[in-house]
């Protein structure tokens, strides 16, 4: 179904439920979702940190790196990286950690999230 699709809504949410129940081919196909789409992020993110997918941490941080935190969809975005890293066991690099302490970021909506689980 997934190579016979082009609907990102079917194809996001086919893999994740693949992968939830062990088939990792779908892992490049949800790797490649993280790092582009906005609607399945959270999803996507969640899916991959639950089955310990460990190369996705690096494109987690580079997605974190390139979300605005000024729409709610990429603060939702951030939220739900944020989560996935720590479930992966993965650090925030110190870039990151800069990056969402400043005076401009949203408190309630990234700080605390970002405070809570990194510092």
């Amino acid at each position: 179904m997934l190579a016979r699709t082009d609907d990102p809504e079917l194809r996001a949410y086919s893999a994740t439920v693949l992968l939830t129940f062990g088939d990792k081919s779908v892992i490049p196909l949800l790797l490649e979702l993280l790092s582009t789409e906005e609607r399945y992020l959270c999803p996507i993110a969640h899916c991959l940190a639950r089955a310990q997918v460990v190369e996705a941490g690096d494109r987690m941080i580079e997605r974190l790196r390139t979300l605005g935190y000024t729409e709610k969809v990429d603060m939702l975005g951030i939220q739900c990286l944020l989560m996935a890293l720590k479930d992966l066991g993965r650090t925030l690099p110190p870039d990151l950690i800069e990056r969402f302490q400043q005076p401009d970021v949203p408190f309630w909506e990234i700080r605390i999230y970002m405070e809570k689980l990194f510092l």
